[in-house]
């Protein structure tokens, strides 16, 4: 059997606006196929400007799902979660974008060992992951098969 090739459209590809930055937001990648155009499913992704974070936007999207980028910088979501304002405030914003549910979450912000920084690995690491994912667990709920990485 075989399957109508996938092609990619991007939709969005806007400097980061700041003269000489040679860092730029996410592209925004919609596959479609012949017949479909529909988004699969919503996911929330932190630490979407770099690393793992950035890679789980770029798959989710390229096989059609709508990521909700939650990042310090070039995200969809801008926010600190290493504060308990930040932590807030990307909550409220990505009940507001997800619509009434979430397929899924990647909370993938995170920072490596730093010495002398052990309270803000632990803000962020930990507090927000746990925080976040409260904050979020209705629309996850909602989902019925919502999945958590």
């Amino acid at each position: 059997m075989t399957t109508a090739p996938k092609t990619l459209m991007i939709i969005s590809m806007e400097p980061s606006g700041n003269e000489g930055a040679t860092q730029h937001p996410l592209p925004v990648l919609q596959v479609t196929t012949p017949g479909k155009g529909a988004v699969v499913g919503v996911y929330v992704v932190t630490g979407a400007a770099s690393g793992m974070g950035r890679a789980a936007v770029e798959q989710l999207r390229w096989e059609g799902h709508r990521a909700i980028g939650v990042d310090l910088h070039n995200a969809d979501v801008i926010a600190d979660l290493s504060t308990v304002e930040g932590r807030a405030y990307a909550i409220d914003e990505i009940h507001k974008s997800a619509g009434p549910r979430l397929e899924g979450a990647v909370l993938a912000a995170g920072l490596g060992p730093i010495p002398g920084r052990v309270e803000l690995i632990a803000k962020v690491n930990f507090l927000g992951v746990v925080e976040l994912l409260e904050g979020i667990h209705d629309l996850l709920a909602a989902a019925g098969n919502a999945k958590v990485v």
